[in-house]
């Protein structure tokens, strides 16, 4: 209730806070005109923005608005009422969904595989409807997934890009960075697939319980999305040798190497959970889909290690701010520290096998020389012992 100015937005009615993030706040709120529950989002109050940056946010809620009104009326996309300006905050009134995020829901308990199915159904349903009325998301994240007694809902079209807008375009930098797409973080042209590639890094930890590009800070995990194979399902759990191919698919550095839609993806997905193989992923990917079983129960390691680029693109190459690792630098400072110790392993083979080598090469070894002298030691004292006084 801080941040809201009134108690009223329009002739909404705020009755308490759902939840807030860096910028927006989300309240529950009552119409009563119609007498119904809703959920009102806005921009938080003591929100300090240049104005050329709030002109920006005001226009992606309303295009928010926009690309909800133009999905109204699927069962898996919370539909949008109403959206207006109370002073100088605009606000955009939403269906109140009676349920938790996906991302609260996961942190409390592990999922099952059919429950993730289930999940993943409904998502691709409500994506498959978004693309073809031409929209894209851009931000698929569990904290976007409402969970409900009906199924899983999307939300949140706050950076959706719709055909004609000016507003998002490629080379803008939009969206949540352990769920982004190879190609959002390039900053270039993207389509539905990027979603699906979205959804994929859902299901994976979901499904594993670790997300499938793990790193300490954002550079890191922007870097790992461009660049970084996945690791295996298996390496996290022998019992899901059989996703092997399906990720290989679903997290493909190139989208034309990924599902085509949404219905395929689901088709997929549904077909590996019942215990089918039913991809083989792209060509990289195309040996690992053969035997993952052999490989985790052999060595348990990521069946992609053969397969990593000799050379790798830094996408942040041009994006100080988000990347300042000298990667040459520490890799020729490894390569140096490797020489040298690899070379000081093999002098000490070296010295070793000629150790061994003079031991067998000059004469009786001492041990023998040593043995004599002690059995001639004893024979003499058995001499003095039995000879007669």
């Amino acid at each position: 209730m801080n941040d809201s100015p009134t108690h009223r937005f329009g002739r909404y009615e705020i009755r308490s806070e759902l939840g807030s993030g860096a910028m927006g706040v989300v309240y529950r709120g009552y119409d009563p005109e119609i007498g119904r529950q809703v959920a009102i989002k806005t921009i938080k109050r003591t929100l300090d923005l240049p104005p050329s940056k709030r002109k920006e946010y005001l226009e992606r809620f309303r295009r928010e608005a926009q690309a909800a009104g133009r999905l109204s009326g699927h069962a898996n996309i919370v539909p949008v009422f109403d959206v207006g300006l109370e002073g100088d905050l605009p606000y955009i009134v939403m269906a109140y969904v009676e349920g938790q995020s996906l991302d609260r829901m996961r942190r409390k308990q592990t999922l099952t595989e059919e429950q993730v199915a289930g999940i993943v159904g409904n998502i691709c349903a409500a994506l498959e409807h978004a693309h073809r009325n031409g929209i894209i998301h851009r931000d698929v994240k569990p904290a976007n997934i409402l969970m409900t007694p009906a199924g899983a809902v999307l939300t949140d079209f706050g950076i959706a890009r719709l055909d004609g807008s000016e507003l998002t375009r490629a080379g803008t930098f939009l969206g949540s960075p352990s769920y982004m797409s190879p190609e959002q973080v390039r900053g270039t042209a993207i389509d539905g697939r990027s979603d699906l590639f979205s959804l994929a890094v859902i299901a994976y930890l979901l499904l594993t319980g670790e997300k499938p590009f793990p790193a300490e800070d954002t550079n890191g995990i922007l870097y790992k999305i461009v660049n970084d194979p996945h690791p295996d399902p298996a390496t996290h759990d022998r019992e899901l040798a059989r996703w092997t191919g399906f990720f290989a698919k679903a997290l493909a550095k190139q989208p034309e190497d990924r599902f085509a839609d949404a219905a395929s993806f689901e088709e997929a997905f549904r077909r590996t959970a019942a215990g089918e193989t039913v991809v083989a992923g792209p060509p990289m990917a195309a040996a690992a889909a053969e035997a993952p079983v052999e490989r985790a129960s052999d060595s348990m390691k990521p069946t992609y290690q053969r397969t990593l680029p000799v050379e790798r693109h830094n996408p942040l190459a041009d994006r100080s701010v988000f990347f300042n690792m000298d990667v040459k630098s520490q890799v020729s400072k490894r390569r140096s520290s490797s020489t040298t110790d690899s070379g000081r392993i093999e002098r000490l083979l070296r010295s070793a096998a000629g150790n061994s080598r003079r031991g067998s090469d000059d004469g009786l070894p001492p041990m023998f020389w040593a043995g004599l002298v002690v059995v001639a030691a004893l024979l003499g004292g058995l001499v003095l012992f039995f000879w007669p006084s």
